[in-house]
């Protein structure tokens, strides 16, 4: 298994923790899969298969789509880039990433 060490320098865990983000994002939005259809009839970029995808963390979502989903919920969008040790100080590893990446 790879320390956390070397894995918060892999953009797979980065990729990872961004889905489990969305994920939860979305449950605070109220997107669930019992209305995903109803959602998803209102945007032009995501179908209700593509939703429930990522409200299962399955699927990497298009930027035009991050920023479809966000002004639906009148929401904005964001993206910061900052240097992974200072990021690092703000978050703890989570340890359902750590068994995504054995060796």
């Amino acid at each position: 298994m790879k320390s956390f060490e070397e894995l918060k320098y892999s953009p797979s865990y980065w990729l990872v923790k961004l889905q489990i983000d969305l994920a939860d994002r979305f449950k605070q939005l109220g997107i669930t899969v019992e209305n995903a259809d109803d959602i998803a009839d209102n945007l032009e970029s995501i179908s209700a298969g593509v939703l429930l995808d990522l409200i299962n963390g399955q699927s990497n979502m298009t930027l035009e789509q991050l920023v479809e989903l966000s002004v639906f919920f009148g929401q904005g969008t964001s993206i910061d880039f900052e240097h992974i040790r200072f990021h690092m100080q703000k978050e703890k590893p989570i340890k359902s990433l750590f068994d995504l990446f054995e060796e």
